[in-house]
């Protein structure tokens, strides 16, 4: 067994990601690293209940500046695509859901 976690980021930190984290914190393999919101309270709504540290109000600085293997892009849907293909060429899994644009 791999003592290897995953290292998780949140582009967006409202609706879908709050039951998200709650649940990928349960997974003692899973790390969730940081976060990314345009709302500050957002962020330390998120930091609070999640534990997650490292926050960011841009989200291209996060994905710069962070080591993630995964990020979970929580936003509206008219910013999934460029969200996804900026994870994307930042070498992270993603995971977003419909519609991708």
């Amino acid at each position: 067994m791999s003592t290897k976690k995953l290292r998780v980021g949140f582009i967006g930190s409202g609706g879908i990601a709050q039951p998200q984290m709650s649940h990928l914190k349960r997974y003692p393999d899973v790390e969730l690293v940081a976060i990314s919101d345009l709302s500050e309270a957002a962020l330390a709504k998120s930091k609070e209940a999640h534990g997650v540290q490292k926050t960011y109000t841009n989200w291209k600085e996060m994905l710069k500046k962070e080591s993630l293997d995964a990020v979970s892009v929580c936003t509206p849907n008219g910013s999934h695509a460029a969200n996804s293909i900026a994870a994307l060429k930042a070498g992270c899994h993603v995971l977003v859901e419909k519609p991708l644009a």
